[in-house]
């Protein structure tokens, strides 16, 4: 098989730039140790970060309290959506995505107030058509784990791109 393409140009492609650097610090799933251990950090370098929720953990002695929920909010960050119980979401029924998307939005607004949860990070980056379409109906975006960067021109709300920093990751 042959492809023949007529009138076809390749140019370079140059990103907008923000007007200064944007860089987001992130947390998923309401460990404790992120409230214990990470928090203070956060607080002595004056960072703020995302905090993407679980909300059917509270009870376990592994994950934050709504108590401990409320002060992270408190302390000025932001509280976001991570779903219930953290499932794949692609393999589920998309009443049951639905049900995920909703009841954990409900439940952090219930808690800490009208104003959270607007934005939603989806349990292990897995994330289908259906997944997004739901995420449109309650939030205003939509964190991946999916590598890249977000230009001005370019970043699509309902795929923000990350760069993971490692424990191998260098300043350089």
């Amino acid at each position: 098989v042959r492809l023949a393409v007529d009138d076809v140009s390749l140019t370079e492609y140059v990103p907008a730039r923000f007007d200064k650097a944007r860089v987001s610090l992130t947390f998923d799933d309401a460990w404790r140790s992120q409230y214990t251990n990470g928090l203070p950090v956060l607080a002595r370098y004056g960072m703020k970060a995302t905090f993407y929720l679980l909300t059917g953990v509270t009870a376990d002695p592994d994950y934050m309290t709504k108590a401990q929920m409320a002060a992270v909010q408190a302390a000025g960050h932001e509280i976001a959506s991570h779903t219930i119980d953290h499932p794949h979401l692609p393999t589920l029924s998309a009443a049951e995505i639905d049900r995920q998307l909703r009841q954990s939005q409900a439940d952090l607004r219930t808690w800490l107030g009208a104003g959270v949860a607007k934005n939603f990070c989806t349990p292990y980056g897995e994330y289908n058509a259906t997944v997004i379409s739901t995420v449109k109906k309650y939030y205003r975006s939509h964190r991946s784990t999916d590598e890249g960067f977000n230009t001005k021109d370019r970043t699509d709300v309902y795929n923000i791109k990350v760069q993971n920093i490692l424990g191998t990751t260098t300043p350089d």
